[in-house]
């Protein structure tokens, strides 16, 4: 809990501006006239206007604040700030304290101008030994990493003639994640023909591993060896094995947030888009667990995370996408040969961009199409465009 030091800032308010020219023409009018009880009256005016002053400043003297904020909440969503004033002092209560914050965004994930917040909360009385708690609730739209910075103690109390204020320095820090926004069925009907056509790779190509579960029906594709020949001879039809199958999906998603320099206001939203699916997929795999994901991106160097599906691989996706911005670089290909070098060859390759990618340029994939096995894998890279008129077939998240 921070402690108001001696550094305190008076200022004339207008009500104490008014009131001064008050004073002085009864003042100069008592001057002129020599009229005693007039002077008597103008001294007594001017009372109020120094107990203003000192106990503006009184007020303010030793009081302790703290602050309480979310360390990390999603672009858009509700939180809850909560502020702590306390008064240890033994006799004096404090009046009509005005608490003000300051929040800055220091990284920001979006392009846009960053705007500083000042959200206040009014404590109307506190008494001697005790303290009071006050929140406010607030709601930032753009993702990024965002400061609390100085807080300010002012106060106007008894007559509003002086307003009195002090800065206490005490940082905080919050990042502001992306938006999760919902995968539509259209996009667990892509993944689930993606997932099948994979698992039929699979088969075809892998020996079967897991658990005897029972016997089905012979189809068309089963190998001879899976045939259960004594319980095809009791069904009399042909029946195999079945297995139970620990499959696991593997999944890498590449975020490409490249933008020609020219077009950065076309690709704004389309930029957001991209975010936000990608942050909402990843939440998605590591909720469904049991795989291994490997998450690439591109700031200023490539960055690849991987790693099993939990909570801290997903908390870093988070992060680095709470301040990724687009980029003028084009470093595609150098993101897939990293990201790719650390991806199973049976994993499902998800490609996010705002614009369409064509694999077959040489200019910018060449290098990777001399190598067998990204050769392999860019063939299997399922491609989403969030600036494609079909994306919102797939997901839907509210921008604001």
């Amino acid at each position: 809990m921070k402690r108001v030091t001696p550094n305190i800032r008076t200022f004339f308010c207008r009500e104490g501006i008014w009131y001064s020219f008050v004073i002085a023409g009864a003042f100069f009018a008592a001057l002129l006239k020599q009229v005693n009880p007039t002077m008597l009256f103008t001294s007594l005016l001017v009372c109020p206007l120094f107990i203003s002053l000192w106990l503006s400043r009184r007020i303010l003297r030793q009081l302790a604040v703290k602050r309480s904020v979310p360390s990390r909440i999603h672009a858009g969503d509700t939180f809850v700030t909560q502020l702590e004033l306390a008064n240890p002092r033994e006799k004096i209560s404090a009046w009509g304290v005005i608490v003000e914050d300051d929040i800055a965004i220091i990284e920001s994930g979006a392009n846009g101008e960053p705007t500083n917040h000042r959200p206040a909360v009014y404590f109307d009385y506190i008494r001697s030994n005790d303290s009071k708690r006050k929140s406010y609730v607030g709601r930032l739209p753009e993702r990024g990493r965002y400061r609390f910075g100085k807080i300010t103690l002012s106060t106007r109390f008894p007559c509003g003639f002086f307003r009195s204020s002090v800065d206490l320095d005490i940082a905080s820090e919050m990042i502001v994640l992306p938006k999760i926004g919902m995968l539509t069925a259209g996009w667990m009907t892509r993944q689930h023909e993606a997932s099948e056509t994979m698992l039929h790779r699979r088969h075809r190509s892998s020996r079967i591993t897991g658990e005897f579960l029972g016997v089905r029906g012979w189809q068309h594709g089963d190998t001879k060896r899976w045939i259960h020949w004594r319980a095809s001879a009791r069904h009399d039809q042909l029946v195999v094995k079945q297995y139970e199958q620990h499959q696991n999906h593997d999944a890498a998603i590449l975020l490409d947030l490249y933008c020609p320099a020219d077009k950065t206001s076309q690709f704004t939203d389309d930029i957001e888009l991209a975010v936000s699916f990608a942050a909402t997929l990843a939440s998605d795999i590591i909720r469904r667990g049991g795989c291994n994901l490997t998450f690439g991106a591109f700031q200023e160097t490539v960055e690849v995370y991987h790693g099993p599906s939990n909570t801290a691989l997903l908390d870093q996706i988070l992060d680095r996408l709470a301040v990724l911005r687009m980029t003028s670089t084009d470093c595609l290909a150098d993101m897939l040969t990293e990201a790719l070098a650390n991806t199973e060859p049976n994993a499902d390759l998800i490609l996010i961009s705002p614009t369409s990618v064509d694999f077959s340029d040489m200019t910018r994939f060449g290098k990777l199409k001399n190598d067998p096995r990204l050769r392999a894998l860019m063939q299997r890279i399922r491609m989403v465009t969030t600036s494609d008129e079909e994306f919102d077939k797939i997901f839907h998240v509210t921008m604001q």
